[in-house]
């Protein structure tokens, strides 16, 4: 009885807790960076190839690239701009070859060359309200190299004048005769 003490433990007891700061040595990645890397990368990767997919899809012309009348760089079919500005292409052009361009680009809408037999002129420019612009100089050709399908210009230089029906904008020709056989070479720009 005298003593208080019974068997002493012969182990001494020791904490096995870690302490916050050996965990934090340990186990340096957030729990969720795991799952990211396994789930969120390649749906992050997935979504990228998709908008790009997606963007050159919908920036690609709406018409078919087969069309070898389509300068390079054109944003829609010949039929459609023609109908949309209100002009005609005459139904005997031949080489044909047209750029269309946006608004906003602040290009002419519609540029369109064409060659016709030189008695088809007068009613292919008129049926389009164009008419000869008189001028003391031969204008200048302003196309020579600067549109796909479109030669140098030849002889008897004109200019005809007009405006866009649809929008009242300037419609212009310029005619270049040459070729054989005998040929009217003629580029119409549509502005806005």
């Amino acid at each position: 009885m005298g003593s208080t003490g019974g068997a002493e433990d012969p182990e001494p007891v020791v904490d096995i807790t870690p302490r916050a700061e050996d965990e934090a040595e340990a186990d340096p990645a957030p729990r969720w960076l795991g799952p990211l890397l396994v789930v969120g990368l390649p749906a992050a990767v997935a979504a990228v190839l998709g908008w790009v997919l997606y963007w050159q899809l919908s920036t690609a012309s709406a018409f078919p690239a087969t069309d070898s009348r389509a300068c390079p760089g054109s944003v829609e079919p010949l039929g459609d701009a023609a109908d949309r500005l209100g002009v005609r292409v005459p139904a005997d052009a031949r080489d044909v070859h047209y750029l269309t361009s946006s608004a906003a680009s602040g290009k002419p809408l519609l540029q369109l060359a064409f060659r016709l037999p030189p008695r088809e002129l007068d009613r292919a420019l008129e049926g389009n309200g164009l008419m000869p612009w008189p001028s003391p100089q031969p204008p200048v050709w302003s196309a020579t190299g600067g549109m796909c399908g479109l030669g140098d210009a030849g002889d008897a230089l004109t200019r005809w004048t007009g405006a866009v029906p649809a929008s009242g904008g300037p419609l212009r020709a310029e005619v270049s005769t040459g070729g054989a056989p005998v040929t009217v070479q003629v580029l119409l720009t549509a502005e806005s």
